[in-house]
């Protein structure tokens, strides 16, 4: 205090008493504690700013995720929605054209639980392509399940077998577009992406133009046109028809419905006019392509009773028949690859037309003309890759 007091007194100016001195003293003090005191503040307000956005910043992102989460929610209820009401009216068909609305045997039919089927067979046979395409065996469980599943579509083919129009002995009703319509329709309803208002008022033209077409065509056949012509010409029809409904829905509905593996496959694709076509559109395996001629020789001999060999009325029919296919053997496949239907439309097509030409020719026999007329089947000829491999060394 001396001290203080001592140099107070030596630099105060002249005048300053001891108070005074004293009062300047705790000021200036006072002042110093003052600013330290604003600097601790400043920075406690700093770091408060600093915690603050650090708070914004993770309250935008958790509302950015709560908005994310409330999409998916109303997303998955809108695809709960669509399946309770797929499930409620699966008792009528979502696509209705022509009379086959009024057919007991399709507005009766339960096309959800029939839509479920055809997924579970789908997949299966996915599964099943793999295997085949490995050379593995088939596991008698894996038909069985397929079996089991396949039955409910029989069941319904069952309730329309001769009741609509065609010239297939086999899966013809079934494969009417009205049944791939609403076997769609009711697969999209289960995924979650049904059929808007405008994509079913186009598959129910597309129907409709169907029929109006099958009956051009069948009203253009007469007593002498083979039954494998009307049976291509029905098949080329319900798959010009198939694939314009397939383009008509959008790209997340096609991979619900489609899949590449089983696609246009005979005995595999379900949904498409393949099924027509099973089990008479026969594979006839080369060696080469040059095996072709003999076998349909061979074919027309123990099928017709046709001579081939040597006669010059049959050789051109002959002629024009392996150019029609040629495009088929110039792609092998694997022997165990089931037919695609594209190919099958190409060699049938091909055959219904040397069968006409062959009812033209002169001192046929009745039974040979009964015969060209009334089969059904069809060859569908394939070089394997493996003898394409040998034939290239």
């Amino acid at each position: 205090a001396l001290v203080g007091v001592t140099v107070g007194r030596a630099t105060a100016p002249r005048g300053t008493g001891a108070e005074e001195l004293a009062r300047d003293y705790v000021a200036r003090a006072t002042h110093e504690m003052t600013v330290a005191e604003n600097e601790r503040l400043r920075r406690h307000v700093a770091a408060l700013d600093k915690n603050a956005h650090r708070l914004a910043e993770k309250t935008e992102a958790l509302q950015t995720q709560v908005a994310d989460l409330t999409a998916r929610t109303e997303e998955a209820r809108k695809a709960e929605e669509a399946r309770a009401v797929a499930a409620s009216t699966r008792k009528g068909p979502a696509v209705v054209f022509g009379p086959w609305g009024e057919l007991e045997g399709i507005r009766d039919a339960d096309w959800d639980a029939m839509a479920g089927a055809v997924e579970k067979i789908n997949a299966e046979l996915v599964a099943l392509v793999q295997l085949l395409t490995e050379d593995k065996p088939i596991p008698v469980d894996l038909q069985q399940r397929i079996a089991a599943e396949n039955a409910k579509l029989v069941k319904y083919y069952g309730s329309i077998a001769g009741k609509i129009p065609t010239d297939s002995p086999i899966n013809g009703e079934f494969s009417h577009p009205v049944t791939a319509a609403n076997l769609i329709a009711a697969m999209l309803a289960r995924g979650g992406r049904p059929l808007s208002e405008e994509q079913t008022a186009g598959l129910a033209s597309l129907g409709e133009q169907f029929d109006e077409a099958i009956a051009e065509r069948r009203a253009a056949h007469g007593e002498a046109t083979p039954r494998l012509l009307k049976l291509i010409d029905e098949l080329e029809l319900k798959t010009t028809c198939y694939d314009a409904m397939r383009q008509s829905l959008t790209d997340e509905q096609r991979a619900l419905v489609i899949h590449p593996e089983i696609d246009g496959r005979l005995q595999l694709d379900t949904l498409s006019p393949s099924t027509m076509a099973q089990l008479i559109a026969k594979p006839a395996m080369l060696g080469s392509p040059a095996e072709l001629r003999g076998r349909i020789e061979s074919m027309l001999a123990q099928e017709f009773e046709i001579r081939a060999q040597g006669n010059e009325q049959v050789a051109p029919i002959i002629d024009r028949w392996c150019q029609d296919v040629q495009s088929l053997l110039e792609k092998p496949q694997h022997a165990k690859q089931p037919i695609l239907l594209d190919d099958a439309i190409v060699a049938g097509r091909a055959q219904a037309i040397a069968l006409e030409a062959l009812l033209a020719l002169p001192d046929l026999s009745e039974k040979t003309r009964n015969l060209l007329l009334s089969s059904p089947a069809w060859y569908v000829p394939r070089v394997t890759e493996a003898a394409e491999k040998t034939t290239s060394r």
